[in-house]
C-alpha cells in the first residue's frame, strides 16, 4: 500500500509540473506500470508462501502416515484445527462431535470378567444428544472409543 501512495503523490507532481518537451501521459503510464509491477510481485510472493506451506503440509502428512491407530490434531497456519485418524498407513479425516459434559472415571482400572485392565488413556463417560457413552480421553482433549491396554 505504501508504494501506491508514493506513486499517487508522484503522479500528482508530474501532472502539476511537467518538464518541457516531456510527455505527461508517458510518465503517468510508467508510474502506473510500476504500481502494477509491485502488486504483481506481492501476489507472486504470497503464492510462493502458500506453495511452500502446501509442500510442508504434504511432508507432515507423510510423517503422520507412519503412525498407527492414532488421532492427531493438526493446526493450520490460520489457526483452524483439523483432526485426523491414522491407521495402517491410511489417513482419515475424523468427524468430531462436540460434547458439553464429560465425567472422568476416577479408577483407571476397569474390571472385565473378574480381570482388571489398565488403559493408556483416561476412561471417561461423555454425553451427546442426551445419551451417555464410554470413551477414553487423550492428551489432545479428544475422546476415542478404544485405547490400548497397559496391563
Amino acid at each position: 500500500m505504501e508504494g501506491t501512495n508514493i506513486g499517487m503523490e508522484a503522479n500528482e507532481l508530474v501532472t502539476k509540473t511537467p518538464k518541457e518537451n516531456s510527455n505527461v501521459e508517458i510518465l503517468k503510464e510508467l508510474l502506473l506500470s510500476n504500481i502494477d509491477f509491485n502488486s504483481f510481485k506481492e501476489a507472486e510472493d504470497e503464492n510462493m508462501i502458500l506453495y511452500n506451506e502446501c509442500l510442508m503440509f504434504k511432508e507432515i502428512l507423510k510423517l503422520y502416515s507412519l503412525l498407527n491407530d492414532e488421532y492427531i490434531n493438526h493446526f493450520t497456519s490460520n489457526g483452524d484445527s483439523i483432526t485426523f485418524y491414522v491407521n495402517m498407513k491410511t489417513i482419515y479425516l475424523a468427524e468430531c462431535v462436540p460434547t458439553n459434559v464429560i465425567n472422568i472415571v476416577l479408577n483407571n482400572n476397569v474390571s472385565v470378567e473378574n480381570n482388571e485392565y489398565c488403559f493408556e488413556k483416561q476412561p471417561v463417560i461423555f454425553y451427546s444428544n442426551n445419551k451417555s457413552y464410554d470413551g477414553f480421553l487423550n492428551t489432545d482433549g479428544l475422546i476415542t472409543k478404544t485405547t490400548k491396554k497397559v496391563k
